[in-house]
């Protein structure tokens, strides 16, 4: 399997310091940004892109995927995003979140509008020659349920579209079995991995204790690494594995410095050789 640095744990970097960071960890490649403040902005893709694109294959590091933020494929700069990605020889596009806000009794109408952008978005990846994919994401979106998930997909091109498991997401939202069950019913759709894990912590409130998650070190949090990589085994799997470092952001146990963070991914990857995730 190939590591990609998501590059969103180099945000602050330029696109030279970020490829000596990921070659310097042992990166194969980079899962770069094409979005809002990213390391691409959509408005510039056609320009852009391919320019990132040669600039770190001449370090050695490929583009294996972007990350972007569309879900309906009618936002600015969709099928520029999609048809470029395309043209540069990028396989996969990385989809946005089907957020449900906070009225209760929004998910059945967010899930039809996610099937309905789903469909859209996989008629222009098609039409692109890439592979969208949509990742599953704790917390309250359509994403986070594996089932809506298949059901988005099953009637859709497997070939222009598919599903970015996360483990550590997924253990999140179903930790005794559910992260394992949900892999199993999207195995047939799995195009990516995305690696991070959490922990869960609690404070007490007025008269309940409040639980919340944090992400947290690979080696210490809810996600089981060996069983996962069991399961990717007996499914074949042996594309791209993306390192989600966002150990900088506010819902880590620990906000680090760019320098620590990178610390932590290094000793990540040391855990990751060292259970045969490779």
């Amino acid at each position: 399997m190939k590591r990609l640095m998501f590059s969103k744990m180099v945000k602050d970097c330029d696109w030279e310091a970020a490829a000596n960071h990921a070659l310097r960890l042992g990166f194969d490649g980079m899962d770069l940004t094409c979005r809002s403040e990213g390391h691409v902005l959509p408005e510039n893709v056609k320009t852009d892109l391919p320019k990132a694109v040669e600039f770190f294959k001449s370090k050695g590091l490929e583009i294996g995927m972007i990350s972007t933020g569309i879900t309906t494929g009618e936002e600015p700069y969709t099928e520029d995003i999609l048809n470029t990605a395309g043209k540069c020889g990028i396989k996969f596009v990385k989809m946005g979140y089907w957020w449900l806000g906070d009225k209760f009794g929004n998910a059945e109408k967010r899930l039809a509008d996610a099937k309905r952008g789903a469909a859209k978005v996989a008629e222009l990846a098609k039409a692109a020659g890439v592979c969208a994919i949509i990742h599953i994401h704790s917390g309250n979106c359509v994403n986070a349920i594996p089932t809506f998930i298949r059901e988005i997909l099953q009637d859709l091109d497997k070939n222009h579209i598919g599903a970015y498991i996360d483990p550590g997401h997924m253990a999140v939202e179903g930790g005794y079995g559910g992260w394992s069950i949900g892999m199993d019913i999207l195995a047939p759709y799995t195009k990516l991995i995305a690696i991070k894990s959490f922990k869960w912590f609690s404070k007490q409130q007025d008269n309940y204790v409040e639980w919340y998650n944090r992400l947290v070190p690979l080696s210490e949090g809810i996600a089981p690494w060996p069983k996962v990589l069991e399961r990717l085994k007996s499914i074949g799997y042996d594309g791209y594995i993306s390192v989600h470092s966002e150990y900088q952001e506010n819902d880590s146990w620990k906000v680090m410095t760019q320098d620590e963070c990178l610390a932590q991914t290094a000793e990540d990857l040391k855990y990751f050789d060292s259970i045969g995730f490779r």
